[in-house]
């Protein structure tokens, strides 16, 4: 099973990059191209967030039909049918992985 390099706690990244923002707002004269920096941040990181909302999303999706496919197991169709859910969840995920730029590591 292929496990994300990303960070699981987005939330505490979120917060930690709003409180780095919030300081050096707070630290310094803003000009416009400091402002311009601070909203590209804020704007990363809700897309990344976003992302990771979807990502975590579609594996649990998959996960839970995959534990139906196992629960439900009782002949050789039903196995084969397991092997082309499989087949389908491996193909999407390399899409996925070529669409979101996601680095999968071998666990």
């Amino acid at each position: 099973m292929a496990t994300t390099a990303l960070p699981k706690n987005t939330k505490g990244i979120f917060f930690i990059l709003s409180l780095l923002s919030l300081f050096y707002v707070a630290s310094s004269w803003i000009t416009d191209d400091q402002l311009t920096v601070i909203k590209e941040m804020i704007s990363v990181s809700k897309r990344y967030l976003q992302h990771q909302k979807a990502q975590e999303m579609y594996i649990r999706t998959t996960a839970s039909k995959l534990l139906d496919l196992i629960s439900s197991l009782t002949d050789k169709d039903q196995l084969e049918k397991l092997k082309t859910e499989l087949k389908k969840a491996v193909q999407e995920a390399n899409r996925l992985k070529k669409k979101m730029g996601i680095i999968f590591y071998p666990s």
